[in-house]
């Protein structure tokens, strides 16, 4: 008896584990939690190194993580155009949001394993979305 009700409870508990909401991180583990936006952009070059180590050398890695990656990337750069903007830079919102773009369309065509587009798009992109900030930043003298 105590084996039959074994049988019947198992395949349930198994289909709720499978089921359960994932664990939300704490505020504090989050990538995004960084308390500067040079703090945010560090992380996002982090994720640039992988992107790029995924992407760019022969063979190409795990397109699902370099899907995660700049999905990542494309959160924080987000923030960019909201809680991070510097008015003080010209086209600073529009900036993030081309970066954003950017990244969000990296990031589909890698989970769609189409790793030679998403390859081209973060060569192509990199160069452009990061020199153009970085060099509206060294205009201000920041």
């Amino acid at each position: 008896m105590r084996a039959m009700r074994f049988r019947i409870l198992l395949p349930l508990l198994l289909a709720f584990a499978c089921t359960s909401p994932p664990a939300t991180p704490k505020a504090d583990e989050s990538p995004t939690a960084a308390k500067t936006w040079n703090e945010q952009m560090e992380h996002v070059d982090a994720l640039c190194s992988e992107l790029t180590a995924l992407l760019l050398k022969t063979p190409q890695g795990d397109l699902k993580r370099a899907a995660a990656a700049a999905n990542e990337a494309a959160e924080v750069l987000r923030r960019g155009y909201g809680e991070y903007e510097d008015k003080r830079v010209p086209n600073y919102a529009r900036m993030a949001r081309d970066c954003e773009s950017w990244l969000l369309q990296v990031a589909l065509e890698a989970r769609q394993a189409h790793g030679d587009l998403a390859a081209e798009l973060y060569r192509t992109g990199r160069r452009q979305h990061c020199n153009d900030c970085h060099d509206a930043f060294d205009r201000i003298g920041k």
